[in-house]
């Protein structure tokens, strides 16, 4: 009976989210808690995947926030955009990581705050692109601010976060695909959305974010290009059960 109850309560306080992906997207999977110091999502199979990244939608005023995974990866944190008023969005990312069955990722350490986190694994060598990073808010629509790729088959990945109950991001501009999104919920987890697009030849860009529900108190957007590595090709290290 005690474990029972147990399965019962990670049910009704675990929210999970929509994902769909297609190539070069291997998986994606997106969580909110009602925990307010961290988060982690269900299990994904990334075998195959160059690349992980990850988008935290989590409150204004909290920082100290850390990104782990079940192997141990090392991740990097790009600056974080903020609305001014409740959520901030910040994209991570891991490149040649361990991969494999039973992936699992965790936010954590930042305190009050009901994070939400969406994440995703692509097939492909990639090296960050500087010139590819910008960020922006507006309500209801926010946009991830004006970038140029640099290279032919750049690999652009946005995040939205969404601060109002109900909202989520359900649409993105400029041709891009979502991968994964989770609506608000309360009491607990932001609005969170990661979405991506390759682009064949270098271009301009300045993709929005829509919700339905749309935001309302306060929503930001973030977006960075990887260009790919030609010069070297990254086989994916597989941990197998």
């Amino acid at each position: 009976m005690k474990i029972l109850s147990v399965i019962i309560f990670l049910t009704l306080f675990t929210v999970t989210g929509w994902c769909q992906c297609t190539m070069p997207c291997v998986a994606a999977v997106s969580a909110g808690y009602t925990n307010p110091a961290s988060v982690t999502t269900a299990p994904m199979d990334t075998s195959g995947a160059n690349v992980l990244f990850a988008v935290t939608a989590t409150y204004t005023i909290v920082t100290g926030w850390t990104l782990s995974d079940s192997y141990a990866n090392q991740w990097t944190s790009l600056p974080f955009q903020y609305d001014g008023n409740q959520d901030r969005v910040q994209l991570w990312y891991s490149i040649n990581p361990i991969v494999g069955p039973g992936h699992t990722i965790t936010i954590s350490g930042g305190g009050l705050s009901y994070p939400s986190l969406c994440a995703a694994g692509f097939s492909g060598s990639y090296v960050f692109d500087p010139s590819g990073h910008n960020g922006g808010n507006g309500l209801p629509s926010p946009g991830t601010g004006s970038v140029r790729t640099t290279a032919g088959q750049e690999l652009l990945v946005s995040g939205a976060a969404f601060a109002n109950l109900p909202a989520a991001p359900s649409g993105i501009s400029s041709g891009f695909a979502i991968a994964t999104r989770l609506t608000s919920s309360s009491p607990g987890a932001f609005g969170c959305g990661l979405a991506w697009s390759v682009q064949p030849v270098p271009v301009s860009l300045s993709p929005v974010w829509t919700g339905s529900p749309a935001a309302t108190n306060g929503a930001a957007a973030v977006i960075a290009g990887f260009k790919p590595l030609n010069a070297v090709s990254f086989a994916p290290r597989r941990i197998l059960n």
